[in-house]
């Protein structure tokens, strides 16, 4: 995920013990910050959003739904996961959409009444 001066790296690993995200400079590749996950191994896509005039980054995985400050990485918010194998967070009409497919079908939306959550940072 680029975000403005950083590339921003999902690190979901085996059962979650060593699993982080970590935000690097695009032009010198120097960590800017790090922060550790609990999430076990996921594939899911990263979601930029601005939510109500903040960005929020939106991270999916099997355990949790957690939203960060994509500028220093610091958690914002989080909410159960899908106990699965989990897609791409999609957003809009004030909420973020999460699903799943296997090994069963899920979707539910996120919604935080203080937050007005539109796509395109």
């Amino acid at each position: 995920m680029l975000y403005k001066d950083l590339v921003i790296l999902v690190c979901d690993k085996d059962n979650g013990e060593t699993s982080f995200m970590v935000a690097l400079d695009k032009n010198t590749g120097e960590e800017a910050w790090r922060t550790a996950r609990t999430v076990r191994a996921s594939w899911s896509t990263p979601l930029l959003v601005d939510a109500h005039g903040r960005a929020e980054l939106i991270t999916s995985g099997h355990q949790l739904v957690t939203s960060y400050d994509p500028r220093t990485g610091k958690e914002l918010w989080r909410t159960e996961g899908l106990e699965a194998n989990v897609a791409t967070t999609v957003a809009g009409h004030g909420m973020a959409f999460v699903s799943a497919g296997w090994p069963h079908k899920i979707t539910y939306a996120v919604k935080d009444p203080t937050l007005s959550i539109q796509t395109g940072v």
